[in-house]
């Protein structure tokens, strides 16, 4: 599910430039988010704090993301595409 989550990443990080296809990859990329934080629970608690700790840090960017692709069109969308990368890569 994990693996999942992180392909919605990199498609919304692919379709950046196309906001709302960009926001739609996002949504489903949170929809899985809660059903990895769900399924964490049957994890030892070691591998469930490091996987909450990457879930936190999702829900941080993506509202950073959300954040920026709400601005008007004159925002560099390269930035929100490298911040996608950056974080994926951090995850991964």
């Amino acid at each position: 599910m994990f693996e999942q989550m992180l392909i919605q990443l990199e498609n919304a990080r692919e379709a950046v430039y196309e906001k709302e296809t960009c926001r739609i990859y996002l949504m489903q990329a949170y929809q899985t988010s809660l059903l990895v934080r769900q399924e964490a629970n049957i994890l030892s608690q070691e591998k469930k704090q490091v996987l909450l700790k990457k879930l936190d840090e999702f829900s941080e960017i993506e509202k950073e993301v959300l954040h920026l692709l709400a601005l008007p069109n004159h925002i560099d969308c390269t930035d929100v595409k490298n911040q996608l990368t950056r974080f994926i890569q951090k995850i991964s």
